[in-house]
């Protein structure tokens, strides 16, 4: 068990015991019914992956996204709004203190996690090499999934052909499809003030500098 997690009590011990059995049980019936090689889990907390490391029957990889903290805090202070059935719902949004102290305390966790991984079992990618080369990005993921880089849906070096998609939430354009280009979102770097960025740059320098933003 990873160290984040060894000093939980006997009584949350079994609790995330019942919790991994039943995810264990969950992968499993998604694997028979359709029969899918590798199934794609877009969750985003440490905790989350941390539980699912622990499964002997599973055998689960790790890609380990991060993105530049300025832009995620540029990003979260959006006022987004998103249609499910037919309603319309907007998205929370975060201050500078309180997006900063989210992205580093997620992104320690999620380093520290893969601190304890082998590299057949862990990528840490960042969004901007993601975006500026996709295709060897996705090839990297690709490998790390044991799939074939050739059967990637890519359709051009900053393309992808999409087909539908199976997620119960999340950005809009998990509704999109057919032939999508693939561009980094920059706007931070003109619209973000300047006092709002040295502000950020501030509070999460030390993992701004671990992942090469500085």
């Amino acid at each position: 068990m990873p160290a984040l997690f060894q000093r939980l009590s006997p009584a949350l011990r079994v609790h995330r015991r019942h919790y991994l059995d039943a995810l264990e049980a969950v992968y499993s019936a998604i694997h028979k019914i359709t029969g899918c090689r590798v199934v794609v889990d877009a969750s985003k907390l440490p905790a989350y992956a941390s539980v699912l490391l622990d499964s002997t029957t599973l055998d689960v990889r790790v890609v380990f996204l991060v993105r530049d903290a300025r832009a995620t805090a540029f990003s979260w202070r959006r006022r987004k709004s998103m249609a499910v059935r037919g309603r319309t719902f907007t998205t929370a949004q975060y201050g500078l203190p309180a997006s900063a102290r989210e992205w580093l305390i997620t992104n320690w966790a999620a380093d520290r996690l893969a601190a304890g991984l082998s590299r057949d079992r862990c990528l840490r990618l960042r969004y901007e090499d993601l975006m500026r080369q996709p295709q060897r990005s996705l090839a990297q993921i690709a490998r790390l999934a044991g799939l074939d880089e050739r059967a990637l849906p890519l359709c051009g070096p900053d393309q992808a052909c999409l087909s539908t998609a199976h997620l119960i939430a999340g950005n809009q354009n998990r509704f999109h499809t057919g032939r999508i280009a693939l561009r980094p979102d920059e706007e931070w770097r003109a619209a973000m003030r300047r006092s709002d960025r040295w502000l950020v740059t501030l509070l999460t320098w030390p993992l701004l500098w671990r992942f090469g933003y500085l």
